[in-house]
């Protein structure tokens, strides 16, 4: 048992190794010191569970358990669907134009590069804001605590996209719980990490391969992509809760979860308390 200062030190650490990419994405635009940075922060992640005393990433919910392959599949796939419907729903709207396509060439190129590149990055930050707070306090949070804190923690992580405003806040509010709501139910970051890779994928096709545009005199095209990812949650919820006999790990509980349940119910995930 890791006590309180332990526990706070770590995620310091873990939060001050995030933000150092992020940072220098910000002020640099270097993208192979970005990645560098973000293996960084796994490693560095994988040493503090290490001195903590557990055997490394897999306690912060990244454990090849049975089925974790699946659940990365199962994640990836409304990933890059959603982002991707929402984009070409605001292309037929007219909110988005599309300025230019590269030849295809190009565009698998930067396909095949960001997919890749965006593994590191999705897989850090839900370590930090989901991981880390399942190891140490899923014992004291219902599932819908989780998802709430988890939310919030996940908003104001992005240090550099606050200034951005309201849109932006409600935005990263929403993909906070839809990320969060599958860790409640799987006790795994796995289905999570694949939705948040995909989203992340698409995010960078649509705005650093495919060249865009906001159309003038149009609602924001983040509010569209708000709406669908807000309307896929009930699907997770579907999907995870049938996830959750997946062999995930046994330590990892919720205060409300009963002593035979692999999870929370469809109960208590919608906030109910036994």
């Amino acid at each position: 048992m890791n006590s309180p200062l332990k526990i706070a030190i770590g995620f310091l650490v873990l939060f001050a190794l995030y933000q150092l990419p992020e940072g220098s994405q910000h002020w640099l635009r270097n993208d192979y010191l970005f990645l560098g940075l973000m293996l960084l922060m796994l490693l560095g992640a994988h040493m503090v569970a290490k001195w903590q005393g557990y055997s490394g990433l897999g306690a912060f919910g990244l454990r090849w358990h049975h089925g974790f392959g699946r659940n990365l599949l199962l994640g990836l796939v409304p990933g890059l669907l959603l982002p991707a419907l929402a984009f070409w729903a605001c292309v037929a709207l007219g909110i988005t134009r599309i300025v230019a396509v590269p030849p295809l060439p190009a565009l698998l190129t930067g396909a095949a590069l960001f997919t890749l590149g965006t593994l590191a990055p999705s897989m850090a930050e839900d370590v930090l804001t989901r991981g880390y707070v399942q190891r140490h306090a899923g014992h004291l949070l219902t599932g819908a605590q989780f998802i709430v804190f988890t939310s919030v923690l996940y908003v104001l992580n992005h240090v550099y996209r606050l200034a951005n405003g309201p849109t932006t806040w409600v935005f990263l509010l929403v993909v906070g719980v839809s990320l969060a709501l599958p860790v409640v139910l799987t006790r795994s970051l796995w289905y999570t990490v694949g939705m948040h890779w995909g989203m992340n994928i698409v995010y960078q096709l649509t705005n650093n391969v495919v060249q865009t545009e906001a159309v003038p005199g149009h609602p924001n095209a983040t509010w569209v992509l708000t709406g669908f990812i807000a309307l896929s949650i009930p699907v997770h919820l579907r999907l995870c809760r049938r996830l959750a006999a997946t062999d995930a790990d046994s330590t990892l509980r919720w205060k409300d979860a009963e002593p035979n349940q692999p999870s929370v119910t469809a109960a208590s995930t919608a906030g109910s308390q036994r």
